[in-house]
């Protein structure tokens, strides 16, 4: 997501908001923070100061929302949230939020949610990332290492271009069995985003499962929980979406959560070890993720 955190003068939550700003840019997210006062506190990431008085500030804002293209803008502080208000008419894509989350883990879903609401798609194609989008290594917990399979970009842009969020739905079992910890898992997950975004693809959101298979929890694939969160959280009609996967577990998920799905022949290829004993799943099978796309578009 592309989101703008204006800071008003003397901003008691400045440094809360920050907090926020910072761990959602760690997270792969493109961040930018404005501020109305020269001074407010510095940010690990580039400010723009924009602490002229009153029509300027406006103006100042606006640029900045066009030239980025941003998607949110996020205050507290009375005067910041007028200025962005006002500033939106420059660019009317734009949307405002209030943002009251205290954390990164609250405010990610908050803007993904607010972001969704306003692109007003309704509909997703939901991507299994090992195998389907990155190639089927086993544990991953090194940014370094991520890779895109080929056709992967292509795809997702002709998907986004019809109006479909990209939702990846992953289970990631190596952080319950302690092979990789959930902050390695989500610098991956950072690492994905801004390979994606080179290729001209955003993802809508990334949502995974930590627990064992033991653990019987009720969103580790082929449980539906996942996608059933997705939806909730988003706005998403399951009915009109999409499940790509190249496990039996991710076809088996979609008929569960009520989706159509699209088992591929890359990394498992419906082969996987831990599929369902008795799967009752009916989906298309695609030769990779760019068949799968086309097989979509057309549908």
């Amino acid at each position: 997501m592309r989101a703008l955190f204006a800071l008003g003068p003397a901003d008691p939550d400045a440094e809360r908001l920050l907090r926020v700003a910072a761990g959602l840019e760690e997270r792969g997210h493109r961040i930018a923070v404005a501020t109305l006062d020269d001074k407010m506190p510095r940010a690990p990431m580039p400010i723009h100061d924009a602490s002229g008085d009153g029509w300027w500030s406006v103006l100042d804002i606006g640029r900045m929302l066009a030239k980025h293209d941003i998607e949110l803008g996020v205050a507290e502080h009375p005067r910041a949230l007028g200025i962005l208000n006002w500033a939106r008419h420059l660019h009317r894509s734009t949307q405002v939020s209030a943002m009251g989350a205290d954390s990164v883990d609250v405010a990610e879903p908050e803007l993904e949610a607010v972001r969704a609401q306003l692109r007003g798609y309704g509909r997703a194609v939901f991507l299994d990332r090992d195998g389907t989008l990155m190639p089927e290594v086993g544990a991953l917990g090194r940014p370094e290492a991520v890779r895109l399979l080929p056709g992967v970009a292509p795809a997702l842009r002709a998907l986004a271009a019809a109006h479909y969020e990209l939702v990846v739905i992953s289970n990631q079992s190596a952080i319950g069995r302690g092979a990789v910890t959930e902050a390695e898992v989500r610098a991956v997950h950072a690492a994905l985003r801004r390979t994606l975004r080179a290729e001209g693809v955003e993802l809508s959101a990334i949502f995974f499962c930590p627990h064992r298979p033991e653990d019987g929890c009720d969103c580790r694939k082929p449980a539906p929980g996942l996608l059933l969160q997705a939806a909730t959280a988003l706005g998403l009609r399951l009915s009109e979406s999409w499940m790509i996967g190249d496990s039996t577990r991710d076809t088996e998920a979609a008929a569960r959560a009520g989706t159509r799905g699209i088992l591929l022949e890359t990394g498992w290829g419906g082969g996987d070890p831990a599929a369902p004993a008795a799967s009752g799943a009916r989906s298309l099978r695609a030769r990779d993720i760019g068949a799968a796309a086309r097989l979509i578009l057309r549908s």
